[in-house]
């Protein structure tokens, strides 16, 4: 899917959005975030709700040496 959405034409598309549910439930997120930089997205972003980012900064630094540009903080009010 991300080579298909590299290779459109005659838009390029340079940013990537990892989002829907937590991303960070997959085991294998910082591989999808490596082969989204690999393959030439600029941007790489994944949405979360962080709660796995703020008990890990080892997981932090996995995904952004991964390539991970952006964390978009996905934040809900409590009622």
């Amino acid at each position: 899917m991300m080579k298909n959405l590299l290779s459109n034409s005659p838009i390029w598309t340079p940013a990537i959005q990892f989002s829907g549910g937590e991303p960070t439930v997959r085991e294998d997120l910082p591989e999808l975030v490596e082969m989204a930089s690999d393959l030439g997205f600029v941007h790489v972003e994944v949405d979360s709700n962080g709660i796995k980012m703020a008990e890990s900064v080892e997981y932090c630094r996995t995904l952004r040496m991964a390539g991970l540009s952006t964390v978009y903080l996905q934040l809900r009010a409590r009622k």
